[in-house]
């Protein structure tokens, strides 16, 4: 692939302009795929590393726990990484998760086998994804003493238009690691068997083949 198939400061001709839903990519059209897919992909990353890198603002050298190893979970765990994180402890009930997060991932911890739960410690607590309703946080107000904090994300604190540009750039330059989060690629009439994985937790994100069903 020649690099102004991917750039994201490509400047295209007249009738190639293609804007995505968030109003920030330009691409030519022949590259449509491309950008569905990097589109599709970018979201739950944006989510996780810019709660990361905006929100948590995590610095070198420092100590991060993710709770949760789904794929918001684990951009969470890659921006750490890029950020130079020393220690990244993912934490999740599902054990087959962890095979997943041992690219960036540094201490793995099953809730399930500890005998009490963990209060000690300090730091901020940043909040992301879709809570269940009438789901509440059981929090009492003293565990907010020792300096700590709790907030919340949406989208990573990314502001579309000004700053995802560069980080679709970061991305393509490697600074964050988008192969990882590809798990499976299957021909599209198994589909079904995409969604099957996603509801399994067998899989992240997944390319459908879908060049030999146009033939058909």
């Amino acid at each position: 692939m020649e690099a102004d198939e991917y750039d994201v400061s490509y400047k295209p001709r007249k009738g190639e302009r293609i804007e995505g839903k968030l109003g920030i990519v330009l691409i030519p059209l022949r590259n449509m795929a491309l950008f569905l897919f990097l589109d599709s992909l970018l979201q739950n990353i944006c989510v996780g590393v810019g709660a990361a890198w905006n929100t948590a603002n995590v610095k070198e050298g420092t100590t991060t726990a993710v709770f949760g190893l789904g794929s918001v979970g684990l951009a969470v765990a890659e921006g750490a990484r890029a950020r130079g994180v020393s220690r990244i402890i993912g934490v999740d009930a599902n054990a087959s998760k962890f095979e997943k997060g041992k690219l960036g991932i540094t201490d793995f911890v099953n809730p399930k086998d500890l005998t009490k739960p963990v209060h000690e410690g300090w730091g901020s607590t940043v909040l992301v994804g879709i809570y269940p309703t009438p789901k509440t946080l059981p929090l009492h107000p003293m565990e907010l003493f020792d300096d700590r904090t709790i907030t919340g994300s949406i989208f990573g604190g990314f502001k579309p238009k000004s700053q995802l540009p560069n980080f679709a750039q970061q991305c393509m330059k490697g600074v964050v690691k988008l192969e990882p989060f590809i798990t499976n690629e299957l021909p599209f009439e198994k589909i079904n068997d995409v969604f099957q994985l996603l509801r399994d937790e067998k899989s992240l994100r997944c390319v459908l083949q879908i060049s030999k069903f146009l033939k058909k």
